[in-house]
């Protein structure tokens, strides 16, 4: 991660860095067993006479998402835009220790860092014990995100780019198939779709569903085939072919915020697709 620090000299803050730059942070890594400086003659020590400092840190350093950091005495705040690809994105933290002093018992500084984005993943199920999905190999597209803005660590919260032009993001995940009708503890349960600890990680931002035949709005795009079993094993299709996967759409909605672990759990019925919106870390949601 990195990390820079501002002195504070008769209860007012030093504007220049005493460690770091204001647009960059020092590289600290790990040996394996306790955090240290990548440079050896980055290192800075505590302040002799006592003074309170000030630390701002990010991680991991060196993120090409970020495309501006800007290190002040008010705090860290990083341009950032979300990679293209699901593989390219990573979780960006924050980390912020003011007021401190030299602990009796050590020569380090104890930083918590948070998250700054929403990590979102995608489970299916259906409705019916004799109705099942197959979904492509990255088979969903979630439509209409932003996804350029600046996060400030003084408020904790994002401000996006109007200016930017809506994307997408398509989820990694193998090809899913006979996902069904699941009840496990007297709950309905669903199939996930990709890796658990893979996720596409977005930014912050509220959702707002589109209605049909209109271009605006935020949608999921579903490459899959629903069909019905008979007790003989013959599917009946509703959707796509045996041979064709076809496209669902399903508006979405919701909030999403800093910190959290959303799943939208996607529910196949017979004519229709619902979701729940479960968040964890902080609460959880279902599709």
């Amino acid at each position: 991660f990195g990390v820079t620090a501002f002195i504070k000299i008769n209860a007012a803050l030093n504007e220049n860095p005493y460690m770091g730059t204001t647009s960059e942070g020092i590289k600290i890594v790990s040996d394996g067993e306790k955090w240290t400086y990548a440079q050896p003659s980055d290192q800075a020590y505590w302040p002799v006479n006592g003074e309170l400092l000030d630390f701002y840190a990010y991680s991991p350093y060196g993120n090409k998402a970020i495309t501006t950091k800007a290190f002040a005495t008010t705090g860290l705040t990083l341009d950032y835009t979300v990679p293209a690809e699901e593989a390219d994105q990573v979780d960006l933290m924050y980390a912020v220790a003011t007021n401190q002093t030299k602990p009796s018992d050590k020569n380090s500084v104890t930083m918590s860092f948070k998250h700054a984005l929403t990590q979102v993943h995608f489970a299916i199920g259906t409705s019916a014990t004799n109705l099942f999905v197959d979904v492509e190999e990255n088979g969903i597209q979630i439509h209409n995100l932003k996804n350029t803005g600046t996060f400030a660590s003084s408020t904790e919260t994002w401000t996006l780019n109007p200016d930017v032009a809506l994307t997408e993001y398509t989820v990694t995940s193998p090809a899913i198939e006979e996902a069904g009708y699941k009840v496990e503890n007297d709950a309905q349960t669903f199939t996930p779709i990709g890796s658990a600890d893979k996720a596409l990680m977005l930014l912050p931002q509220t959702l707002t569903a589109n209605t049909e035949n209109v271009g605006t709005g935020n949608y999921l795009t579903i490459n899959c085939k629903i069909y019905q079993k008979l007790a003989d094993g013959t599917k009946i299709y509703l959707k796509g072919s045996e041979s064709k996967y076809a496209p669902v759409t399903v508006g979405i909605s919701g909030e999403w915020k800093r910190n959290q672990k959303i799943t939208y759990n996607l529910n196949i019925g017979a004519t229709a697709v619902s979701y729940t919106h479960l968040r964890a870390h902080e609460t959880a949601a279902n599709l």
